[in-house]
């Protein structure tokens, strides 16, 4: 998406991860999530990973990192995109489809509903 000219060279990107118990929990176990300094390494290795597959080296946008301690996970994002003023917003889905509506407590389905911009929402392969 962004290796194909989603952005111009204005272009300011703001990587974020809302840090809570249960994003912790998805961390691999070789992590200690006790370990403040561990956490914020792993999510800033997730962060670089994310900038080699889809951002374009030659035309590189201004990136900012940021990392976001609470609890409500879609409150905060949607605090974020509010005082950000931002154009758009991509979020990654989990992929899981669940015909009884369970997809609809997910956080991409929550900014669908309520964010201030656009959305749009990566599903894995």
């Amino acid at each position: 998406l962004l290796k194909d000219g989603f952005y111009n060279d204005s272009s300011t990107f703001v990587l974020v991860h809302i840090l809570n118990e249960k994003s912790k929990a998805q961390f691999p176990p070789s992590i200690d999530i006790k370990n403040e300094q561990e956490v914020e390494d792993y999510i800033y290795q997730q962060f670089s990973k994310f900038e080699e597959e889809f951002i374009d080296s030659d035309r590189r946008p201004k990136i900012e990192k940021e990392i976001i301690l609470n609890s409500d996970t879609k409150l905060s994002a949607i605090n974020f995109l509010k005082d950000s003023g931002a154009d758009s917003c991509v979020v990654a889905s989990s992929g899981e489809d669940d015909l009884g509506g369970a997809a609809s407590h997910s956080l991409a389905f929550y900014l669908v509903a309520h964010a201030p911009c656009d959305v749009l929402v990566i599903r894995p392969d």
